[in-house]
């Protein structure tokens, strides 16, 4: 099974998440990894969502991090190019607390679906999820370039960043868990270093980008 990519793109992002039933978060641009750009991100920030390109170099460093199991709501991978979706839900049930989201509502009801299940049977569940492939079929025609076909090869990936108990964890549905960064103080500065180091590896790529997600 494959979805059509999503873009990395607020607008389109919002409009989803609203299909989804979010009332109260919303996605902003993240326009530099420095910390004269950072200040400009609307607080407070729950989570980030990268795209970045998938190179060998970055394969070789991926196949060489640990995962750890821990309390983080969790996602597998297993459909084509539903990394953006994978990367959103890792945002949304990572902060249920925050969302205002009605009990009815798609997000809501796969929180209290899946909240016991484990990363694996989340992740071959989400293919029968009606409510959420039609969310991100709508989404994934609203970006403003063309959509690539569902079946594209497609060299540019999603994952998510959030911060637990002081230490910063990257959010992969290619893993088999979430991947421990280290301390963290602040999302925003612990992320950027991370993704600064992503872009030496791609060898100075600018096929990144960088939305925080947040809100009261």
């Amino acid at each position: 099974m494959h979805w059509v990519p999503l873009e990395s793109n607020p607008d389109v992002l919002n409009e989803y998440i609203t299909n989804l039933g979010v009332q109260r978060c919303s996605f902003s641009d993240i326009w530099g990894l420095d910390d004269d750009a950072l200040q400009f991100v609307p607080q407070p920030v729950r989570s980030v969502l990268v795209l970045f390109p998938i190179t060998p170099q970055y394969q070789e460093i991926r196949k060489q991090r640990t995962v750890v199991h821990n309390d983080l709501f969790f996602f597998r991978q297993f459909i084509g190019n539903a990394c953006g979706t994978i990367g959103v839900l890792h945002a949304l049930t990572n902060n249920m607390e925050h969302l205002d989201c009605h009990p009815s509502s798609t997000i809501a009801q796969l929180y209290e679906k899946y909240k016991n299940a484990d990363p694996t049977v989340r992740g071959h569940e989400l293919e029968h999820e009606d409510r959420l492939a039609a969310a991100h079929e709508q989404s994934s025609m609203m970006g403003q370039t063309e959509a690539p076909a569902a079946d594209a090869d497609v060299d540019l990936h999603f994952v998510c960043f959030v911060e637990r108990s002081g230490r910063l964890f990257e959010l992969d549905g290619n893993n088999e868990g979430p991947v421990d960064h280290g301390p963290c103080t602040n999302i925003l500065q612990g992320t950027a270093r991370v993704v600064r180091d992503l872009v030496e590896v791609s060898g100075g790529s600018v096929q990144f980008s960088l939305l925080a997600f947040g809100g009261q």
